[in-house]
């Protein structure tokens, strides 16, 4: 209280001139020295300190709104804000009231247009987020479409997880806080925390669309540990293995094949169907042949069991033409289905009563049995690959339709010796080689019957 009354105009004018003299030196430099710009700011500092009690008469106050003028003038300010790196930490140091509007404020990096559209940079993290979003829901259900598949479950929580990190960070107050306080504790300027943000939603959505990109490639994996189960006969396993691999990967003849396999084990016979026509009408150059091959004969088969030859002759036909014979001698999976190709185009023409074409598509199976099948290496490699379902003494289908076949001409010598061949080769396992026993005992029963009739008749 002492010091305010203490001090006097004189004082006061004693300040005043001294930040006359500093502006005048300022002014006169083309470049000033940081030491002469720092006497400009400390002369005007010392007539800021004075107290506010004091009132000065009004040609001092005019004096002072002078100065000022000089001193917020372009030409003196273009040489404060030169020197500003230097002097804002004399500012710091000297504890200046931020509010001091001759010292040089500091200076923030120019932006560019896009960098000062923060909306924009927002709507950007908000549509990274939702299709980040979308991707995990997609992920969710491809895997959980045949039930809940454990081994997409690592998947699906890490992309809900980065999902949900994101779109804490860019859509919730705390969230916002806890990403600004990281941004900041980094150095990273106020100015740029919208742009990080959608740069970091951007990146989630990266990692998310590239753990979407590789559910074909799981997908395999899931159609090779059905076919796992599907050879241990554990076929619920299989079927919802293959459902998985197929909802994974639409596009994969191979899983909708093995489908195809465990639906008709299970007598499923409809869906069976569906899922060999998907293979069948599929580009032949995309499916591996053995699977495109065997497809269409599965599915002539299923029309034979109905009766349909219409739909199951031009499946055979077509099947037939792209076998390839230097294939078909030598490998193990196109001459098991070439086989079959052949026996069941014999089976068509016999129900067509197209009885020529019968016999020489079915003779030609017999023959391609007798020379490629039952001789190593192929038999021992259908063996070791547990693809020929029928016993190890031959394939009794071709004969047993012969044996039909010759009935129908009734060629009854000709037909006893193809059913004698038919019931040493049968497999009762089979299941078209079982109902044809049962057509041979019913022949038998009628021949029986027939034999008594004629006795009582004598």
């Amino acid at each position: 209280m002492e010091q305010l009354l203490n001090f006097s105009d004189a004082e006061y004018q004693t300040r005043l001139e001294r930040y006359q003299q500093s502006l005048d030196t300022l002014e006169s430099k083309d470049k000033p020295s940081t030491a002469e710009v720092l006497e400009v700011l400390l002369a005007r500092d010392a007539i800021q300190a004075v107290p506010p009690q004091h009132r000065p008469p009004a040609p001092t106050l005019i004096t002072l709104q002078e100065l000022d003028q000089r001193l917020e003038a372009k030409n003196c300010q273009a040489k404060i804000t030169a020197q500003a790196s230097e002097l804002l930490p004399w500012q710091k140091r000297l504890h200046i009231a931020p509010d001091a509007w001759w010292w040089p404020s500091p200076q923030k990096p120019r932006q560019s247009w896009l960098a000062q559209q923060n909306w924009l940079w927002s709507m950007g993290s908000i549509i990274f987020l939702s299709a980040s979003a979308s991707l995990v829901l997609n992920t969710a259900a491809r895997f959980w479409d045949g039930g809940i598949a454990s081994a997409g479950t690592l998947p699906i929580v890490t992309q809900s997880v980065l999902t949900l990190i994101a779109g804490k960070g860019a859509l919730t107050e705390s969230g916002r806080q806890v990403w600004q306080r990281f941004l900041k504790n980094r150095g990273v300027s106020e100015a740029y925390w919208h742009e990080w943000s959608c740069v970091a939603s951007g990146v989630v959505f990266l990692g998310v669309a590239a753990s979407h990109a590789s559910l074909p490639s799981i997908g395999t994996w899931y159609n090779n540990w059905g076919w796992n189960h599907y050879q241990s006969r554990r076929l619920d396993s299989a079927l919802s293995d293959y459902k998985t691999a197929v909802s994974l990967r639409p596009d994969y003849p191979e899983a909708q094949f093995h489908a195809g396999l465990v639906y008709e084990d299970l007598q499923q016979y409809d869906q069976a169907k569906e899922n060999y026509q998907v293979v069948v009408a599929s580009d032949p150059d995309d499916v591996p042949l053995g699977v495109w091959l065997e497809a269409h004969n599965n599915l002539a088969r299923l029309y034979l069991l109905e009766d349909n030859n219409r739909d199951a002759a031009p499946l055979l036909i077509r099947a037939k033409g792209r076998v390839d014979a230097d294939l078909a001698d030598t490998d193990p999976i196109i001459a098991d289905v070439n086989y079959n190709l052949l026996k069941n185009l014999g089976w068509v023409r016999l129900n067509q009563q197209r009885y020529d074409e019968a016999e020489t598509e079915l003779k030609a199976a017999i023959d391609f049995d007798q020379r490629i099948l039952q001789n190593s290496p192929v038999k021992d490699l259908l063996v070791e690959m547990s693809l020929q379902r029928e016993q190890s003494t031959g394939r009794a289908a071709a004969y047993c339709l012969l044996a039909q076949l010759a009935d129908a001409q009734e060629r009854a010598e000709e037909a006893s010796q193809w059913w004698q061949q038919c019931l040493d080769k049968v497999n009762r396992g089979n299941p078209d080689e079982d109902a044809w026993v049962g057509v041979y005992e019913r022949r038998e029963l009628e021949a029986e019957q027939s034999e008594d009739k004629e006795s009582a008749d004598e």
